[in-house]
């Protein structure tokens, strides 16, 4: 038996901005959604509002195909023409990165390497069936970290430079510590390595061997290609909407069109969320789904999503967002806070914070290098330059306004040798 939310109260502002967005968001067309968009605008609309929110949740083209195919004849002329020029440059767009996705999947292949597309052009071709119905600027492949270095090699052989420039030591620190290397060239696309599904500190347990066995073969651009299954795709997905603190309206789409157009294996797919310790991250992106859009989610699953108070409170913070997105992503610090809150339990909190401190970064690396024997002693430098950056950072300010020493008074100098 499946159940649906029967009220988005408390979630969704009643605007028709909101809800003319709402109904923009799947992929079918119906006499219902015709007639329900073009009461919205006969009522009057505000078309900056709404622009300003699908821009900044990248839902141009799913904007473009409804009001395309139901009310064409309502839109303003400016917004009409903006409209069909932005769609028209992004759908290029989309079909040069996919000819640049085969383009790669074929050279890997001839080098024996196992490489996995996902999201971009594949998520895009295989939920939406549409290459202009869903935006993207980059391609993100899975690898094995064991296969990183010669990927590297192959990647910069065809004009593709990496983010980093690092030595042999720090860039086995790097794949050791971190879970993706970006690429960019000066007119394709960026291109995302990841032997990770996200950071170590907060999810470690999806094993790699697992995704390779539960492959399934895809079509795409006239190819079979392998690609991640329905019930491992819903994981990430999830996964990368909480790691982002499900920023954009788009990646709840993507889960939508998922669950909607594909059989997922639910049984199996709660048990592996329950393994990887992310039971709270899935069921808030599948409750999402269904305060939304409405997506028919299995009753037991979806009673259980909702009766965690944590995931509740989420839904609703990220509803709020949602609708007031318009000053683009949020910042580091506002992932982290929602990273943390969203963790099963108390131990993976403190293993998160605990995490963000000793985990090397870049900075690190150029802060002093070890070789590759000693790289363990990043874990000690890491918390000693941050101490150094903030602790002492913090007190320049304090510092400079303390007395000059042609100023300084016997009393003053005992503060000043402490400093």
């Amino acid at each position: 038996m499946r159940s649906k939310t029967n009220s988005n109260d408390g979630y969704i502002p009643s605007s028709p901005e909101a809800e003319f967005l709402l109904s923009c968001t799947s992929t079918n067309i119906d006499s219902e959604r015709t007639k329900r968009l073009k009461r919205i605008l006969q009522n009057g609309i505000n078309w900056e509002y709404l622009f300003t929110m699908a821009l900044a949740n990248n839902i141009l083209l799913l904007l473009y195909f409804h009001i395309n195919n139901s009310c064409l004849e309502l839109i303003p002329d400016k917004y009409l023409n903006y409209l069909r020029e932005y769609c028209h440059k992004t759908t290029l767009s989309n079909l040069s990165i996919s000819q640049e996705l085969l383009k790669l999947l074929k050279l890997f292949k001839a080098k024996n390497i196992s490489i996995i597309p996902f999201k971009g052009p594949v998520i895009t071709s295989y939920l939406y069936g549409n290459l202009s119905l869903r935006e993207f600027s980059d391609l993100d492949f899975l690898v094995k970290e064991n296969d990183m270095h010669l990927i590297k090699e192959i990647l910069i052989s065809e004009g593709y430079i990496p983010e980093y420039s690092l030595a042999k030591s720090q860039e086995d620190a790097f794949f050791k510590y971190h879970y993706q290397l970006v690429f960019q060239t000066k007119t394709g696309p960026e291109i995302d390595i990841h032997w990770r599904v996200v950071q170590k500190y907060f999810n470690n347990n999806f094993k790699f061997n697992e995704l390779w066995n539960n492959l399934q073969e895809i079509e795409f651009g006239g190819q079979t290609i392998k690609s991640l299954s329905p019930e491992d795709l819903l994981l990430i997905l999830c996964i990368h909407g909480a790691k982002d603190s499900w920023s954009e309206l788009k990646l709840i789409i993507d889960i939508a069109q998922l669950i909607k157009n594909k059989k997922i294996k639910w049984e199996a797919v709660t048990k592996r969320a329950r393994i990887l310790d992310m039971e709270k991250v899935f069921h808030l992106g599948i409750l999402l789904t269904n305060i939304l859009f409405k997506i028919e989610i299995p009753k037991t699953v979806l009673e259980k999503a909702k009766a965690d108070p944590l995931v509740i409170s989420l839904s609703k913070e990220v509803c709020t967002k949602t609708f007031n997105n318009i000053s683009g992503p949020p910042e580091i610090k506002e992932q982290c806070i929602f990273q943390l809150k969203i963790l099963d339990s108390f131990l993976h909190k403190i293993r998160y914070c605990f995490s963000l401190v000793i985990t090397p970064t870049i900075g690190d690396w150029s802060f002093i290098s070890f070789p590759k024997y000693l790289s363990f002693l990043y874990y000690i430098t890491r918390p000693l330059r941050l101490i150094k950056k903030y602790m002492f950072g913090s007190l320049k300010p304090l510092i400079g306004s303390l007395p000059s020493s042609s100023n300084t008074k016997e009393k003053d100098v005992g503060y000043s040798v402490g400093l």
